[in-house]
């Protein structure tokens, strides 16, 4: 299934509203838990967030610096309880 059916199935599933704050504009197709994780495209897997709250989770969970340590197999955060448990509360978003 393509991007777009799949933004369009999951908007159905979740009300064409932000699954957050519940807006209906300015809508994106969110995994719950990153790709870059092991998480795979499933419906299942994926949500739909209006940009703001989209960029509070980005935030919450400080994805982007998840992303280096995880990429970087020396990173010294790898092993700490901060990385265990983001990666614990990413799996219950």
């Amino acid at each position: 299934m393509n991007t777009k059916r799949k933004m369009r199935a999951v908007a159905r599933r979740d009300g064409m509203k932000c699954s957050m704050c519940g807006k209906t504009d300015n809508l994106t197709l969110d995994h719950k838990k990153p790709r870059v994780f092991f998480a795979d495209s499933r419906i299942e897997n994926l949500q739909i967030l209006c940009r703001a709250c989209h960029d509070e989770k980005e935030r919450k969970y400080n994805i982007a610096e998840m992303i280096k340590i995880k990429k970087d197999k020396n990173h010294p955060l790898k092993d700490t309880l901060w990385y265990a448990e983001k990666l614990k509360e990413l799996d219950t978003h």
